[in-house]
């Protein structure tokens, strides 16, 4: 299942790269950045579970707040004096950042959708721990 995620990871950043390399170099990495962590923290809620993400039991409190905390982050990084003096990050439009959550939450729906098969296909059963 991991190689399945990583090709499916691969093409996520490609279609990234894809979208925002000719506007600038400061724009892709902004956007690449917000992208990566985006991703990774959705990625995060669907393999914590081998249930669908909303059927399965809630998160931690910890989790929940972490994740919240991380995400909120991301997005304002890029607006403040630190992110762009020390990171060189760009403020992203609006349409960017409609554009990154989309196709975040699409990589989440694919991600989702390939450990449900997985899980369903291999008939694997979580230990009694």
């Amino acid at each position: 299942m991991l190689t399945i995620l990583g090709l499916i990871s691969a093409v996520f950043d490609f279609i990234f790269f894809g979208l925002f390399y000719r506007i600038s170099p400061q724009v892709l990495q902004t956007n690449w950045f917000m992208a990566s962590i985006i991703t990774e923290l959705f990625f995060l809620f669907s393999i914590r579970t081998h249930f669908f993400f909303a059927r399965a039991k809630g998160p931690s409190r910890p989790l929940l707040w972490l994740s919240a905390a991380a995400f909120g982050a991301t997005i304002i990084l890029p607006f403040t004096d630190f992110g762009q003096s020390i990171f060189k990050f760009t403020p992203p439009t609006s349409s960017h950042l409609i554009m990154i959550l989309s196709i975040a939450a699409v990589y989440f729906a694919i991600t989702e959708g390939v450990k449900l098969l997985y899980y369903r296909f291999f008939n694997y059963r979580p230990s009694a721990k």
